[in-house]
């Protein structure tokens, strides 16, 4: 069975661990404040995240749980444009949950230090 989920941890473990580049990465300061923001597909969650995004105190949120779309660009090292200084060469050396969501958050979040994701069901369950 191919459901989203075995996706996602199909792309982690498909990629090859680097424990040196994994602990440069940890050694960025983490993001202080993260939400989460579930949604349905055709729910309104775009509206919501630029209203969101718009005041300047919270990032645009990314669906970086998405195993079809953003997560395979970002373990590859492909940052979505709106986070240029998130670009990871190489991609995010990491095989596990943990360290991907570490990663991000160190990578992804504004200077302000706040980190948003977008998820629907099918991510997260």
């Amino acid at each position: 069975m191919n459901t989203p989920n075995n996706k996602f941890y199909a792309l982690l473990e498909s990629t090859v661990p680097d424990p040196q580049r994994l602990a440069d990465i940890n050694q960025k300061p983490q993001s202080k404040i993260n939400y989460l923001i579930c949604f349905t597909p055709r729910s309104g969650s775009t509206l919501l995240t630029e209203v969101l995004s718009s005041t300047g105190m919270m990032e645009v949120p990314e669906e970086w749980f998405n195993a079809n779309d953003i997560m395979p660009q970002v373990l590859k090292g492909k940052i979505p444009p709106l986070y240029p200084t998130a670009f990871i060469e190489g991609g995010i050396p990491c095989n596990n949950v943990t360290d991907y969501v570490n990663c991000i958050r160190r990578n992804c979040s504004i200077p302000n230090k706040v980190f948003g994701c977008e998820a629907t069901f099918f991510n997260c369950s």
